[in-house]
């Protein structure tokens, strides 16, 4: 756990995890390149490594943060814009996932996986199959690499995985309560005060935003509620938000790691180097100057990290996230293990966009702690396309907070 958590986090049940030296730990058996110094890249079409493993009794969970070769840039038409990988541990498959961008995903290896005739195995073989590989120096003039990439390899880890979480979700994983009222915000929200008895207000404080872009935090606005929150009104990657939660977003008020720049319209717009943040500020150069930004923020950002880290022990608020790449369990589910070496109840929301009618809305149980919710449209800053689904959000609200107290 990080240092600046408050000492509660002492007595607290948290998930068991082991961290893997990918330089001593791990022996690359095919398809990798020589090492770098933080990172070593697999190539060609599949590749595999072996891993020791200690013995768990309910299975364990494998971690790898990754970076795959892409070429954003859209230099050449036919460049990777992402990249998929195929993963067995021992002969089994134990999934797939695209990646888009740098990430950490989890594959679920249950326990007759670390067993062979009665005797725990300490070693698993991992084998990648990645077939979307490229050579750099082919998708433009501005990469030099000959070397064949697909995923550079940064860092691994084992979660020890505890009896409820390899259970089966029992009785209804899915629920979906609708409102008769969708296309009209304000009905909507009388529809919920009316039939279930929920303040909306109060319904989306109960909800915490994990970033992405500020779409959640300007729903529960339109909600009446200004609850604070550190990501509320941010941007954030899954990559650098795992950093903040496993570090207690350490530097996060370090004045070297603040950008302040003003939007078109005259509005601060804060930028975080360290954790790539970027937030609102709806205050105006008309009202206020640089310095008084940063010196409001050096501030603020402490104040918000410390309520964060009351709810994240706490364990009351549902932790939502948005996502506009397919759903994967494998990259969820890194978010959540963090979470949970907070609380272990604390429990994970992914929303995405869905044009079947018969599944906005609903939300689903993927596994104990982690939900998956669907709305008819998520806010993007495009011409042309709408804004917030102020009904279909309300209806996720509602089915996550109804699927969860099921469990209980």
């Amino acid at each position: 756990m990080p240092d600046n958590l408050p000492a509660a986090a002492a007595d607290a049940e948290l998930p068991c995890q082991h961290s893997v030296d990918w330089r001593s730990d791990i022996t690359f058996l095919f398809g990798w390149h020589d090492a770098e110094s933080d990172r070593i890249w697999c190539g060609g079409t599949s590749s595999a490594l072996l891993m020791a493993v200690p013995p768990s009794p309910h299975g364990v969970a494998v971690e790898f943060e990754l970076t795959p070769f892409v070429d954003p840039a859209g230099m050449d038409p036919a460049g990777p814009r992402a990249q998929t990988l195929d993963v067995t541990a021992n002969g089994l498959s134990v999934g797939s996932v695209a990646l888009s961008g740098p990430g950490s995903v989890i594959f679920l290896i249950p326990p007759d996986r670390l067993r062979q005739g009665g005797v725990s195995r300490s070693v698993m073989l991992f084998q990648f199959d990645h077939p979307a590989s490229r050579v750099p120096a082919s998708c433009g003039a501005h990469l030099v690499d000959q070397r064949d990439l697909a995923f550079a390899l940064l860092s691994a880890r084992i979660w020890f995985l505890g009896p409820d979480v390899r259970r089966q979700v029992r009785g209804a994983s899915s629920l979906r309560l609708s409102l008769d009222n969708r296309d009209d915000h304000a009905a909507a929200m009388r529809e919920v005060e009316r039939r279930f008895e929920t303040p909306v207000a109060a319904l989306v404080q109960s909800f915490e935003s994990l970033g992405v872009d500020c779409e959640f935090g300007l729903l529960q606005r339109d909600c009446g509620s200004e609850t604070l929150g550190l990501l509320r009104f941010s941007t954030v990657l899954a990559a650098p938000l795992l950093r903040g939660l496993e570090t207690g977003f350490a530097g996060l008020a370090d004045p070297e790691h603040l950008i302040v720049t003003t939007d078109p319209s005259g509005e601060f717009i804060v930028s975080h180097a360290r954790y790539l943040l970027r937030y609102h500020t709806f205050v105006h150069d008309t009202a206020e100057t640089a310095g008084g930004i940063v010196a409001r923020e050096l501030k603020r950002l402490p104040f918000l990290w410390r309520k964060l880290s009351e709810d994240l022990f706490e364990g009351s608020k549902l932790f939502v996230r948005k996502s506009f790449e397919p759903f994967s369990v494998h990259a969820a589910l890194p978010v959540l293990m963090r979470l949970q070496r907070y609380c272990g109840t604390n429990a994970l929301l992914v929303v995405n966009e869905t044009a079947d009618p018969r599944q906005q809305g609903m939300v689903e149980e993927i596994l104990p702690g982690l939900l998956r919710g669907f709305v008819d449209r998520l806010s993007v800053p495009e011409p042309g396309r709408d804004g917030r689904s102020v009904a279909s959000w309300l209806e996720v609200c509602l089915n996550a907070r109804a699927l969860l107290r099921l469990r209980l």
